[in-house]
């Protein structure tokens, strides 16, 4: 399938990221691999191609759940 990048910011910065693959079971994405890739401004992370579930956390604010495909 390939590799893609993923790129991240945030307004403020220093939000921490989590990266957790959706495999898909049927037609339903269950949870896979989690990776800390570190905090935004987040550099170019190569990752293989599919669905993932970016979620981004920083005190005093609401976590934030960002589906990237």
């Amino acid at each position: 399938m390939g590799d893609g990048f993923l790129e991240l910011a945030s307004d403020p910065p220093g939000a921490e990221v989590s990266l957790v693959r959706l495999d898909d079971r049927d037609g339903i994405f269950v949870e896979g691999e989690r990776r800390e890739l570190g905090t935004t401004p987040l550099p170019a992370v190569a990752l293989p191609m599919g669905s993932y579930l970016a979620v981004l956390k920083r005190p005093g604010f609401a976590d934030v759940r960002y589906p990237v495909h």
